[in-house]
């Protein structure tokens, strides 16, 4: 919604969503108002978690008279269906994404990926396995449009790191009680990999405390705690953004220990609060924004092991902990709500497209 509004002040922009809300999110999940743009509600069914399926986005088309249209992603059948539509009538349209793998699809597939991708006048991209897959599906260089993915406004990102007389003073206000307190954000379920973590957890002597911030934990992950005696893990519940800044800035370490995320916003998040990161090479935002050593580590999916290694190293060294968090603020300061915004208005001037005038 930050972005939508960002980009409306600078064109006459529409937005049309699938759904009010996905499957797996309650009503703390609010975004900010419309301010600057128009939000329309199509008449779509729902698919899976986020998904929609329905005519509903081609016959908003057909009595709207947009100069452009950017489709985020085609996961759904009903967007899947209002590209096609696009190629028929000879719609400009993009295609935009947050991130994504490059993987391989049966021939079927992979032909009707290439129909709905290879007429779009140009691809958002955040990463560099998207651009291998693209190139792959046959999209020429000049139409892979890289942008800087956030959740984050500017003023989000901490001018300096926090100091350990600041962080001392969180941790007392938020009942933290130890010298190293690690932290991983996300919901309780098998993709974000927190079972992973716990192992790892019980594999390192190191002093230190592991906060999983994200909801109410289930049976599996309360009683894998107690089997694994881990009396150091605390789950706390889901928090808001405001909230959720104290504990990036009290804490000293995150981690993300995801089986798959196509981007990972905690990441930016953690990252602008001046935190050394370490996650998956199955994280999108671990493989773009973690430089080795310097501002954290990516370690291999479902190894509990080598986890655990990493986070001992970072643990108890004071200095190399400073040193990346230094690191993390230096990365994360170009990847900015304002920046990407900028972005989409530099690619759509300089492939001269005209902003609409009316309707979006």
């Amino acid at each position: 919604m930050d972005f939508f509004n960002y980009l409306g002040q600078s064109c006459d922009l529409t937005v049309i969503f699938e759904r009010k809300k996905a499957e797996d999110r309650d009503d703390r999940w609010v975004g900010h108002a419309a301010i600057h743009f128009k939000e329309v509600y199509a008449d779509l069914k729902p698919f899976r978690k986020e998904g929609s399926k329905g005519r509903g986005l081609i016959k908003l088309l057909k009595i709207s008279d947009y100069d452009l249209v950017i489709f985020s992603g085609y996961a759904s059948p009903s967007v899947r269906a209002a590209i096609a539509y696009c190629i028929r009538k000879k719609i400009p349209y993009y295609i935009e994404y947050d991130g994504g793998f490059d993987k391989k699809d049966s021939f079927i597939k992979a032909c009707y990926k290439k129909y709905l991708l290879t007429s779009a006048r140009g691809h958002f991209i955040t990463c560099r396995e998207l651009e291998s897959y693209l190139t792959r599906m046959g999209i020429p260089q000049e139409r892979l449009l890289r942008y800087p993915f956030s959740s984050l406004n500017r003023a989000d990102i901490s001018l300096t790191v926090p100091t350990l007389e600041y962080k001392a003073q969180l941790k007392k206000e938020l009942g933290i009680h130890t010298a190293c307190a690690i932290l991983t954000v996300g919901q309780f379920i098998p993709r974000k990999g927190f079972d992973i973590l716990l192992q790892a957890a019980a594999k390192v002597s190191e002093p230190c405390d592991i906060y999983i911030v994200g909801g109410e934990p289930t049976e599996e992950y309360l009683r894998m705690k107690e089997d694994l005696g881990l009396t150091n893990v605390h789950f706390i519940g889901f928090m808001s953004k405001e909230e959720l800044k104290k504990w990036y800035r009290a804490c000293d370490i995150f981690v993300l220990p995801t089986r798959e995320d196509i981007w990972g916003l905690v990441i930016n998040e953690a990252m602008a609060n001046g935190l050394p990161v370490i996650s998956t090479n199955r994280c999108i935002a671990a493989l773009e924004l973690i430089e080795e050593g310097k501002n954290g580590y990516v370690v291999p999916v479902e190894d509990a092991d080598a986890l655990a290694e990493k986070l001992s190293i970072v643990i108890s060294d004071t200095n190399l902990r400073e040193r990346m968090a230094a690191q993390s603020l230096e990365k994360i300061r170009e990847y900015t709500i304002e920046n990407m915004v900028q972005s989409h208005v530099n690619y759509l001037h300089l492939r001269g497209d005209s902003y609409p005038t009316e309707a979006g």
